[in-house]
């Protein structure tokens, strides 16, 4: 178990991680990747972060997965997936499908991945 110091101090680093981390990542690395890929590596390097800290000094478990109830995860997750659905189909139906991309894929998922990690598996464990 965490101390209270310690747990305190996580909190408030990994809060200030993704603003910071958006902010300030995007100018260490212009000169070495290109703008379309920008968000990609500043939630790569977010990810990165996260798992390093808490490899160092946190050791929190990280579990993406229930292993006791993974039919309950997918349950929770139909609500999401319907709200995601019903507020995006009209822009959806006016985009052309070719202009989805596997950079665009890519990126969203690590946008949830990153989200994931520093959510709910450091600040919620």
């Amino acid at each position: 178990m965490l101390s209270k110091k310690k747990s305190w101090l996580g909190i408030i680093v990994f809060f200030a991680l993704v603003p910071l981390g958006l902010l300030v990542v995007p100018y260490l690395i212009a000169w070495a990747v290109p703008e379309r890929f920008g968000q990609l590596a500043c939630d790569c390097v977010i990810i990165l972060l996260a798992y390093g800290l808490n490899q160092r000094y946190w050791h929190v478990p990280i579990h993406f997965f229930s292993r006791h109830k993974p039919v309950g995860q997918l349950v929770q997750l139909l609500p999401a997936l319907i709200y995601f659905t019903i507020m995006k189909l009209p822009s959806w139906s006016t985009m052309a499908f070719n202009k989805v991309t596997i950079l665009i894929l890519l990126t969203v998922m690590m946008i949830a991945v990153a989200e994931e990690i520093i959510c709910r598996g450091l600040l919620i464990p």
